[in-house]
């Protein structure tokens, strides 16, 4: 099967990106991402991922926000979509491995959601939001996070009356915390909730 001028510069970028990861990974001794599918000339879906098993959830979640912060720092859009699924994968790994952690497999599920809004995958991301608001309760900065990235995320589908719903949940859950973290969310989400309702 020919392959098109467009497909045969995709494959060459991603080997090249692959030799670079391989090179790194073995350089720090981490097992590299495998994509034998790419490299046997198959679509880009194809591609799966080695993601090594760590000893405990905190070791694995660290390994998967290493993959996301690849992801988040990649210009490439093509490169991106690998790293993407393969950031996915290792927050994946996390959920599988460890599902007793509720700690790190809420925040897995965090990661994914933000990867998939990134990627334009808002149905999946509010899906993931929506029930971490339902299930994650007892850690309130993923709760916060949550509530607020569902509100973007139907601010992003065009649904500004649940996006203010969720923005004003933030708000007044969250508005009055002492905790940093939880009072720069309720901020941000007291700025958006201005924000949507002047449009």
């Amino acid at each position: 099967m020919a392959m098109s001028p467009q497909d045969r510069r995709f494959e060459f970028r991603a080997r090249r990106a692959i030799r670079a990861a391989v090179s790194r990974s073995m350089r720090w001794g981490v097992v590299a991402v495998v994509l034998s599918g790419l490299a046997a000339g198959c679509s880009r879906s194809n591609a799966s991922f080695v993601i090594p098993r760590q000893s405990t959830a905190q070791a694995q979640f660290l390994y998967a926000e290493e993959l996301g912060k690849r992801f988040y720092a990649s210009l490439n859009p093509r490169h991106r979509v690998f790293l993407g699924e393969q950031a996915l994968t290792a927050y994946r790994k996390v959920i599988d491995e460890f599902p007793d952690d509720k700690t790190f497999v809420n925040r897995s599920w965090l990661a994914s959601a933000m990867i998939y809004e990134k990627e334009g995958q808002l149905r999946k991301a509010l899906r993931i939001h929506k029930r971490l608001v339902r299930d994650a309760a007892e850690d309130a900065t993923v709760h916060a996070s949550a509530l607020y990235g569902a509100a973007l995320v139907y601010d992003a589908l065009g649904k500004p009356e649940k996006a203010l719903s969720y923005y004003d949940q933030v708000v007044s859950r969250y508005g009055e915390s002492e905790d940093p973290v939880l009072s720069g969310i309720a901020k941000r989400a007291r700025w958006r909730y201005q924000q949507v309702r002047a449009k």
